[in-house]
């Protein structure tokens, strides 16, 4: 079901002079855990380079980026708890993942020489 919804929701795309298209990660990373979640996510990728959304590219270096994200999502989530409120926890985690995928998916594109 977690698959379905994110798949569905990463092939809407954000009207900008860029583009870019919604991603469900912390909540995967959050809800899934770190086993489900990178399973979850090769799946959305496969179906999404299946349909043409982000060509075979997204398979690779996309599930290298929201596997940190998961990573940092999940740790950071279970490291606060009891110590905060679950939005604050969730909130915390999120942002800490998406900076860490932010910065992961700089240093793939520093090495892969785009």
């Amino acid at each position: 079901m977690l698959a379905a919804v994110s798949f569905a929701v990463f092939q809407i795309n954000i009207p900008s002079h860029q583009g870019g298209s919604q991603n469900l990660t912390p909540l995967i990373g959050t809800s899934a855990g770190l086993d489900i979640g990178l399973l979850v996510i090769f799946i959305v990728k496969l179906l999404s380079a299946a349909v043409g959304h982000g060509w075979w590219r997204v398979v690779g270096a996309d599930t290298i980026v929201n596997l940190s994200e998961i990573t940092v999502v999940f740790y950071v989530f279970r490291m606060t708890k009891g110590r905060l409120q679950l939005f604050t926890r969730g909130v915390i985690a999120a942002i800490a993942g998406l900076l860490v995928g932010n910065v992961v998916f700089r240093i793939v594109v520093l090495v892969s020489g785009r």
